[in-house]
């Protein structure tokens, strides 16, 4: 069927009314106005792993730090050059600038994005891998790939594991 104009407006005045009980009550917390904390999936504003989304009852909302000890921090010239290198959005922008600069320096470590069709998917991804370490992962010392705890050699350079 078809719906008249009066209808429509109702239904919009319902989903506005909605998403912004969302932003206040459930969507995770966080602020109302960003979309990731209304989907319950936000890293800058609540932690990831909240009431809503995360990864399992064992989730963190602070990310996993010891294998990144004797990592340099990325400079903030190291992170605007990599972004300038790449065709990315801005939330996934947001996402490596609001990294701690140890993580941000092993998501850059990683490499070039130009070959991916997604650049910022897989900037993304690279950004939850570095939030969701475990004890027992590592990082080399060598070429800063992050690697799971039963590799006995990096999956990248092949150096062992300290």
């Amino acid at each position: 069927g078809s719906s008249s104009p009066v209808d429509m407006q109702a239904m919009m005045g319902m989903v506005q009314h909605f998403m912004s009980m969302m932003g206040q009550q459930g969507g995770g917390g966080g602020k109302s106005d960003c979309k990731w904390c209304r989907k319950g999936e936000c890293w800058d504003h609540q932690g990831y792993g909240g009431k809503k989304g995360g990864f399992g009852k064992g989730a963190r909302s602070s990310p996993y730090m010891e294998p990144f000890a004797a990592v340099e921090p990325a400079s903030d010239a190291d992170i605007e050059t990599f972004l300038a290198s790449h065709s990315v959005e801005a939330h996934a922008v947001e996402k490596l600038k609001s990294l701690d600069k140890k993580l941000a320096k092993a998501v850059i470590s990683k490499g070039t994005l130009t070959d991916a069709r997604d650049q910022t998917a897989v900037l993304i991804s690279r950004c939850v891998e570095m939030q969701n370490l475990r004890p027992g992962d590592w990082v080399c010392q060598g070429c800063v790939h992050v690697n799971w705890a039963k590799n006995a050699e990096c999956k990248k350079c092949s150096s062992p594991k300290p």
